[in-house]
């Protein structure tokens, strides 16, 4: 029996009261760090000074390529109940070019997936492979993570707060009105 169809009868002040527990809600907060050598058509990028300064125009650019590609892929996967994903650049260095990207992940389960809906590094590495794979099919000349080079993926902090939502119902003004 799932937790969204739990029933029971509390006695409270000699008045019945009918309570159902509708949903439980758990909502996780993953942070992952993703780092490699960046890579523009099965080429390492070469390096440039500019990507020292955060206000450079090479700097952004790469920045919003870098976390475009991200965002697509982990909202492009099988993991449900994403509710917003947030990407920042922590940096470049040097080493042809590898990024540092930080990635802060909301997501929610139900009481009825509490076990298929995770983000994890298999999941969220998973989901950044794919999209790769599918921008070098189409010959797209996006900067993605090289991972031939090795795609470091980390958690940080795996967070998660548990919200149970009831509904209560006097079971004597349901007797008299059916409502």
């Amino acid at each position: 029996m799932s937790l969204n169809s739990m029933c029971y009868f509390n006695q409270r002040f000699l008045r019945y009261l009918f309570t159902c527990f509708l949903e439980v809600s758990l909502t996780k907060t993953a942070i992952i760090t993703v780092s490699s050598t960046l890579t523009r058509l099965n080429k390492p990028l070469e390096w440039n000074d500019s990507l020292l300064d955060p206000n450079s125009d090479l700097y952004r650019d790469y920045s919003t390529q870098i976390c475009d590609l991200l965002l697509r892929s982990t909202h492009s996967t099988y993991i449900k109940g994403i509710i917003n994903v947030t990407c920042t650049v922590a940096g470049f260095s040097r080493g042809s070019v590898i990024g540092k990207i930080v990635l802060v992940i909301d997501y929610s389960s139900t009481s009825e997936n509490f076990s298929s809906t995770e983000v994890t590094v298999d999941t969220v590495r998973n989901a950044v492979v794919e999209y790769i794979a599918e921008i070098v099919a189409n010959g797209s000349d996006q900067i993605y993570f090289g991972t031939s080079s090795g795609l470091t993926i980390e958690t940080v902090i795996d967070a998660a707060t548990t919200e149970m939502i009831t509904e209560s119902q006097d079971t004597e003004a349901y007797k008299t009105t059916g409502k």
